[in-house]
């Protein structure tokens, strides 16, 4: 995931897709933003996740900058994904 995250321009939103054992279904681009934002509707980032049938996802998103440090908006929608999420009863891990 990294790989092609660091090698971008914009900012790229992808959802990883899991089955129930926790395998890869896809590999998901969700987002496409410019230098330092991508405009996130939760409902796109669950949409390919409830379409494949998936029981879990990742979502990962790049900063171009190269600083890892989580900004107030991504902090936002993190929470925002996570609530979402609940309500579809998906597995969450967070580092």
């Amino acid at each position: 995931m990294r790989q092609p995250l660091q090698l971008t321009e914009q900012e790229h939103l992808r959802v990883l897709l899991l089955d129930s054992r926790n395998r890869l279904v896809a590999n998901h681009l969700v987002y496409v933003g410019n230098v330092n934002i991508a405009v996130i509707r939760v409902g796109e980032v669950f949409r390919e996740a409830v379409r494949r049938n998936c029981a879990a996802i990742i979502a990962a998103h790049n900063h171009v900058t190269g600083d890892p440090s989580p900004s107030a908006e991504d902090l936002a929608v993190t929470k925002s994904l996570i609530e979402a999420g609940n309500s579809w009863t998906s597995s969450w891990w967070t580092t």
